[in-house]
């Protein structure tokens, strides 16, 4: 069985229940909710992650930003990202401050040149209101972070002239309902910054708009807002989204995050529009698809005041369905990019605009993932029926019974994850999250949450091996643990950890008196190479050692619906205490969803009730297309991927370095006449070229010094013959370059 497109007869009839369910909401929201309804198919149609290679994305976050500071009065020198909920925004605003803290130029070095022999943070000291209190204690709680936080009840100002000099402060965080002594902000702010009295060099002054603002209040803040280094707030009430932001003021400080990528890649820096560098982060976090939604309802909320009906909003969904790309990836040419990019907000825009720029600026140029000659990274594809399910996700947030609703969409996808992994749902339960980062640190915050460590004065010792994704090297910085305290283990020539030195560094840590080997971290699937570390090994130490294991399976979990997988496998899920993976890499689902299960009763750390809506458009998917389409497709791309090998190891001008590994590739073009230097010239050089080229669409990964391309086999109707192409194109492009 194929993931095939709805057929008319489906499309027609699932629209017509969307229109039934609007027609029960009360007549002032109807339009509304039709309106959500049509951009949710909308980002389901462009299935947009983060990441460089996403243009449009990533313009669209970035405009939304900018209008989002304008609006509260900042206009230069403002940098921001979009979370996925209000306390997520709060905590890249804590987490910024920790990493700066840490060190200021950490964030500005290359991907290549991370450098994790950082010290931990040991002493942060965070200032807040009594309103603000109640809010950020849940906040650091939820995220176990261990930060001393005082309470102020009086005049700020004077609280600092009578306890200045005994007090080290860094953060200090308010909210609108502290404005009766915002007159004074100004004065208060050039204090601290310019005065060199003992405990005021550096305090950063941090606004939280955690509630709708009335036209005196947003005066107010529009007034002082460049008196904030932070600000954060969310999109909720306005624009109907869970989404929230963090705007860092002054560019004093790096905006950056478990979730976010560094800006510095959002400006596409070469002639061609591409980087050949990897993102900071890879795509973790629904915030340029949230983007699109926030951006269409800044840009055309005029448009629910016109004569715009319910049925022509949902008979545009069909339109949606039928846009198809005309290349995998087209870059936005530089005049076009830079003018959508300076846009203000107009008035008087109509929904045809809307259907302009949504079809000739918006969605030709999408990141690509939605092609099946797209194989860079491990990004997916969604099926094909995802513009049309997704919506059921908005209908149900109007339901009066919205969180019920979602939990059970949560619950039942939970069940079929656990069925998929061989995991007894007795003892295992899971969560819905917004991305395989945070999957990855309520896993892992949970594991050291388990162990009270902190209340006995000794360190949590983290092991990890070189293939380990780097988002939870940051967790553990971000938390304070600092990198001192993670153990990189080495590899084997596949790309697995080295059990025998993991082996050897446990027993050297054991006899430590102020430290713990507390998690043990495995891949079901590596980064670079796609291999699958030894799990039985892995967990036999971390028994031996009463140390937690999590495993890691951001896209190879779902390899398990593979017969051949599952019966080489079986049991290794079942030796996990949490395990992290993605739907929206290798289940064909939209961005964003993914997930964090535990095999065992715990006190999970995370706030994660509002990510159960995510579920529900993977229910959906499951109900129509049922769980054999998954199955047929990820072994055609397993099937497909062994076929790739053969066809490379019988090319006498390419070398096969890994692979297949869960339909992972990592080969390279070869010439006698070239140095090895010469070599990772040139298949850097192809890499970029084809990629500029826009028809096929790797990556590029390093093994043993090597500059290898890079292809992951991940999309649901990805052929041999496509790939039979792809093999002439790069040969075709080496052997040019030679000649030349």
């Amino acid at each position: 069985m194929k993931f095939n497109k709805p057929s008319s007869r489906q499309v027609q009839k699932i629209t017509s229940e969307y229109k039934t369910e609007i027609t029960k909401l009360p007549s002032s929201k109807q339009l509304v909710v039709a309106f959500d309804l049509y951009l949710e198919a909308l980002k389901a149609k462009l299935n947009t992650p983060s990441g460089y290679f996403n243009q449009i994305g990533n313009f669209l976050e970035r405009v939304v930003i900018r209008w989002q500071a304008e609006s509260l009065g900042l206009f230069d020198n403002i940098e921001g990202t979009i979370t996925a909920d209000h306390n997520q925004a709060r905590l890249v605003a804590i987490q910024t401050l920790i990493f700066n803290a840490i060190d200021s130029d950490y964030l500005l070095k290359q991907y290549s040149d991370y450098d994790y022999k950082l010290k931990g943070l040991t002493n942060l000291n965070i200032l807040c209101s009594k309103s603000s209190f109640e809010i950020f204690a849940t906040v650091f709680e939820s995220s176990n972070l261990n930060l001393p936080v005082n309470t102020i009840d009086s005049n700020l100002i004077d609280y600092y002239l009578n306890e200045g000099n005994n007090l080290k402060v860094d953060f200090v965080i308010l909210t609108p309902r502290d404005f009766n002594y915002l007159s004074e902000l100004q004065d208060l702010y050039k204090f601290i910054n310019f005065t060199e009295v003992t405990g005021f060099d550096g305090v950063s002054l941090y606004l939280d708009i955690n509630e709708n603002l009335d036209s005196q209040t947003h005066a107010k803040i529009k007034e002082f807002s460049h008196c904030f280094k932070r600000i954060t707030g969310s999109f909720m009430d306005e624009y109907n989204s869970y989404a929230g932001y963090t705007l860092v003021n002054n560019n004093k400080d790096v905006l950056h995050d478990l979730f976010t990528q560094d800006a510095k890649y959002l400006e596409q820096p070469n002639d061609k529009g591409i980087n050949s560098q990897p993102p900071i982060d890879g795509p973790s976090l629904s915030k340029d698809s949230e983007a699109l939604k926030i951006y269409c309802h800044m840009k055309y909320k005029n448009i629910l005041d016109s004569e715009l009906t319910v049925n022509e909003l949902i008979n545009q969904i069909i339109k949606i369905g039928e846009f198809e790309k005309s290349s995998t990836w087209q870059s936005m040419e530089p005049f076009n990019r830079k003018k959508f990019l300076n846009q203000s907000l107009e008035q008087n825009l109509t929904f045809s605009d809307l259907q302009t720029e949504i079809f000739e600026t918006i969605l030709p140029f999408g990141f690509g993932n939605t092609q099946s000659k797209f194989y860079g990274w491990y990004v997916g594809s969604a099926n094909p029926a995802s513009y049309l399910l997704d919506p059921f996700k908005v209908i149900t947030k109007h339901k009066s019974n919205s969180i019920e609703g979602a939990k059970l969409a949560e619950h039942s996808v939970i069940s079929t994850i656990q069925g998929i992994l061989n995991l007894d749902s007795r003892s295992s339960h899971g969560y819905f999250t917004s991305g395989g980062s945070e999957s990855n640190q309520v896993g892992i915050l949970t594991a050291l949450n388990q162990f009270n460590l902190a209340n006995n004065n000794v360190k949590p010792l983290v092991y990890v091996s070189e293939s380990t994704h780097f988002c939870i090297k940051k967790v553990l910085i971000t938390t304070g643990i600092g990198a001192d305290f993670i153990r990189v283990i080495n590899v084997n020539k596949d790309g697995s950890m080295d059990t025998n030195h993991l082996n050897t560094i446990l027993q050297e840590d054991s006899v430590l008196v102020d430290c713990k080997p507390a998690v043990i971290v495995a891949n079901f699937g590596t980064t670079g190479t796609g291999v699958i570390d030894d799990i039985a090994r892995i967990h036999t130490l971390a028994s031996e050692y009463n140390s937690w294991l999590h495993i890691d399976g951001a896209y190879g979990w779902s390899s398990m619906l593979s017969e051949s997988i599952k019966n080489q496998h079986e049991e290794s899920f079942k030796l996990a205490d949490s395990i992290a993976g993605d739907l929206h890499k290798w289940f064909y689902t939209s961005y964003c969803s993914a997930f964090v299960l535990f095999n065992k009763e715990v006190q999970v750390v995370g706030n994660l009730e509002l990510r159960a809506f995510d579920a529900i458009k993977t229910q959906k998917s499951l109900e129509f297309y049922g769980l054999d389409p998954y199955k047929d497709a990820i072994e055609s791309n397993l099937l497909v991927t062994q076929q790739f090998c053969d066809l490379i190891s019988q090319n006498q001008t390419l070398e096969l370095l890994t692979g297949p590994n869960l339909g992972v590739v990592n080969f390279r073009y070869i010439n006698q006449s070239l140095t090895e230097e010469e070599l990772n010239d040139m298949n850097a050089l192809i890499i970029k070229e084809i990629q500029s080229e826009g028809e096929f669409i790797p990556s590029n990964y390093e093994i043993d010094g090597k500059t290898t391309i890079r292809v992951a086999i991940l999309h649901h109707s990805s052929t041999i013959e496509e790939l039979k192409d792809f093999i002439t194109a790069v040969v075709e492009k080496g052997n040019q370059l030679v000649s030349e």
